[in-house]
């Protein structure tokens, strides 16, 4: 499903050459669940960023089910985002002023899908989730627990092929934290790909493949 060779992302500031990302080459098969850890400034949350189609990178090649991304003009990798990408937030990245069931129907109504069609989708997420009860509840109202699941569940609105969560449990005690893996483990094996930064070493055990990063750079693979 991606394919990365060589990939460099670095950033110019005065004569100070930064690279966030070091020349990192990785792939991540169809289905597969994969951690990707490393101490904090590691380039953990870029690699994340550029494999959402987030940020542009400036050296190597990436490939998305089978298509380059330096071929793909804005239009192209935004459709690419909106139908195949699923993102997660350790902020949770919900909308303030927009109920529960709202934030969930959001990228249904970017891509156009019907009422009826949403309204469908939405209320199978908000029971799987067990979210019914919260539908008109805004964020704030909300535990981080309840919050972190209106975000996996707008994640999976569209039913994308690949998630990225980006430190999804930082803001979560254990219970939660697992709580939120076990949903990790469950999407996954419905056939979703999983990438996912984290800190927890406990957590990233529970993946099929740690991708461990330093200073912009796989240092090891487990």
């Amino acid at each position: 499903m991606l394919k990365i060779n060589g990939l460099s992302k670095y950033f110019q500031s005065g004569e100070v050459l930064t690279k966030a990302i070091d020349g990192i080459s990785m792939s991540v098969g169809s289905g597969e669940f994969v951690a990707i850890t490393g101490a904090s400034g590691a380039g953990k949350s870029t690699l994340l960023n550029v494999l959402g189609l987030l940020e542009n990178f400036n050296e190597g090649s990436y490939e998305i089910n089978g298509t380059e991304v330096s071929k793909m003009g804005d239009r192209q990798k935004a459709q690419v985002r909106n139908e195949n990408i699923g993102f997660i937030f350790q902020s949770f990245n919900l909308l303030p002023y927009l109920s529960v069931y709202e934030n969930i129907e959001l990228p249904l109504k970017i891509r156009g899908i019907n009422k009826s069609e949403r309204k469908k989708s939405v209320e199978q997420l908000l029971e799987k989730f067990g979210l019914a009860n919260r539908a008109k509840h805004l964020p704030s109202q909300l535990s981080g627990g309840q919050q972190q699941r209106v975000s996996i569940a707008r994640a999976l609105s569209c039913a994308p092929k690949l998630i990225l969560a980006d430190e999804p449990t930082g803001n979560l005690n254990s219970e939660m934290a697992n709580e939120v893996f076990s949903m990790f483990e469950e999407i996954n094996r419905e056939g979703t790909t999983i990438l996912v930064v984290t800190h927890d070493e406990g957590l990233a055990s529970r993946a099929h493949k740690t991708i461990q990063i330093g200073d912009g750079k796989v240092m090891q693979v487990s």
